[in-house]
């Protein structure tokens, strides 16, 4: 389905983003996989090529809050394939915690992950897309940018963030042939879930319709269908990936 295409993925080492490269290869895409750090995504690759030596992948580690950063690995991902047709922003981190044991600091860092980082994604891509005739950009948001949560505010805030400039941007960037769209997936098994406590696990799977977390590879199929033709009329839009829950 994306042969000849690139698809550039921030957060892909773990999680719903090491599953959304997954996909994007095994239907015959290139794809440049960012981490963290170079250690990250370059043992995410090695996975990769442990299920497929013919995967075309390139490994690029950084942090998404640095903009200079990011600019150095859309221009390097160009330098390699000549392209960037689909970029996904998925770099995210929690942000857990109660209102009260706040500090600046924390929430200043959760929203330059999550926000920041959408925004850099997009604003050192566009212009690739622009110059090449159009691509889309994929952000991964959530559904409790709309409803919040019960503690962890920096979370809800910067994904409501991220809803908005999925709004904008679509429609501002529509007439270079750029579509902006969003994922609101529920939570998954990954590193960001790592610190909740079985017993939030359980609570979450139980107030879930489907009862239970979603797997990247379920989610992953959603990037896929958005990242293709198929869903050209589909704009500055997030799609809610939660099974009927709100979280």
């Amino acid at each position: 389905m994306f042969k000849g295409k690139v698809a550039f993925v921030t957060g892909g080492s773990s999680g719903i983003g090491f599953g959304i490269c997954q996909m994007f290869l095994k239907n015959h895409a290139r794809v440049v996989l960012c981490g963290s750090t170079q250690e990250h995504a370059d043992a995410a690759v090695a996975k990769l090529l442990e299920e497929n030596p013919s995967y075309e992948l390139t490994a690029m580690g950084f942090d998404v809050r640095d903009y200079a950063a990011m600019q150095a690995a859309v221009n390097r991902a160009v330098e390699i394939y000549g392209r960037i047709d689909i970029m996904v922003s998925n770099a995210g981190i929690s942000g857990m915690g109660k209102f009260y044991d706040y500090t600046p600091e924390y929430f200043e860092r959760v929203i330059g992950v999550n926000l920041f980082g959408c925004f850099n994604a997009a604003h050192t891509v566009a212009p690739v897309m622009k110059a090449q005739g159009g691509g889309v950009i994929i952000m991964t948001a959530s559904n409790t940018g709309d409803y919040g949560t019960f503690s962890g505010c920096a979370y809800p805030v910067s994904k409501a963030g991220v809803i908005g400039l999925i709004r904008n941007l679509g429609r501002e960037l529509a007439k270079d042939n750029i579509r902006v769209v969003g994922v609101g997936p529920s939570l998954v098994e990954s590193r960001m879930t790592a610190g909740l406590t079985p017993e939030v696990k359980a609570m979450v799977a139980a107030n879930n319709p489907q009862g239970r977390f979603v797997t990247p590879e379920e989610v992953a199929g959603i990037y896929g269908f958005l990242a293709s033709d198929a869903a050209y009329r589909i704009n500055a839009v997030m799609v809610p990936a939660s099974g009927g829950g709100l979280d």
